[in-house]
């Protein structure tokens, strides 16, 4: 009996033991699948909410940081444009005042060249001005000497008369258009000297001269003429009278050549 009790006990007790384990097992197994399951679904659910809150929280850091990174862009772009405007102002200002400066020195200086350029232009034109004055007072005062030398040339002198030694001659000319007269004087000391002085005027131009003449060499006498024909021989002799010792005694050289002259031709008459 107790060996069967044993026995059945242990039956029962295995049969206890495997309906418990069979049991155990099938509430472990329900149990890990009810906690698997629920794990899965609380995993999903906080991978959703995870994934949620990422999407969101991503969402929000683009939306923050595109936010940020707007107004850091509107903010550099405003820095950025203001600089440059202040920067161009700047460049603007500087270029305006340089520019003011370099077209202020051009303007002086292209100035001061037209006022170099028209001073030397008036100068070269007033020159020109005045040379051409002087070319017309000179070709003036070329045709007043011009008739000057003419109205010198005139004046001449008369044979020498011991009776009438001094002389006054006048005489005029013209030249280019100017007119001039002109006076002068002769003086025969004797008859191989003569003084002489003559002053002549055109408009302001005047013009005067002294002079002296000598006579050089020895004195001219006429020698023998003979006048020979077939018939008869006839010797006449033309001897020129000696000078005297006074002035008064002196005979003209012209008048004692017509003498001779009229002389020969009488003999060349009486021959034939």
């Amino acid at each position: 009996a107790k060996s069967y009790a044993d026995t059945q006990d242990q039956k029962t007790l295995t049969s206890a033991n495997n309906y418990s384990d069979a049991q155990d097992k099938k509430t472990l197994d329900s149990a890990k699948n009810y906690a698997d399951s629920q794990d899965q679904k609380t995993l999903t659910s906080a991978n959703n909410y995870a994934d949620a809150q990422d999407k969101k929280t991503l969402t929000s850091a683009n939306n923050y940081a595109d936010t940020q990174d707007q107004k850091t862009l509107t903010s550099a772009n405003n820095y950025a444009d203001t600089q440059d405007q202040k920067t161009l102002t700047s460049a603007n200002s500087y270029s305006d005042v340089q520019d003011k400066k370099t077209l202020d020195s051009a303007k002086s200086y292209t100035d001061t060249q037209d006022s170099m350029l028209q001073n030397q232009i008036t100068n070269n034109s007033n020159n020109i001005s005045s040379l051409s004055q002087r070319v017309d007072d000179l070709s003036n005062r070329v045709d007043k000497v011009g008739a000057l030398s003419a109205a010198m040339t005139a004046l001449a002198p008369l044979d020498y008369d011991p009776q009438a030694p001094t002389q006054i001659s006048v005489g005029a000319g013209t030249y280019g258009g100017s007119q001039a007269v002109a006076i002068g004087v002769y003086h025969y000391a004797n008859k191989d000297t003569l003084y002489n002085a003559a002053w002549s005027i055109s408009g302001s131009e005047q013009m005067g001269r002294v002079g002296a003449t000598w006579r050089v060499g020895r004195p001219h006498h006429p020698k023998e003429v003979a006048v020979t024909t077939d018939k008869h021989t006839s010797e006449i002799q033309l001897t020129a009278s000696p000078a005297p010792e006074s002035k008064e005694a002196v005979a003209p050289a012209t008048a004692t050549q017509e003498t001779q002259e009229k002389t020969v031709s009488t003999a060349e008459e009486n021959t034939k």
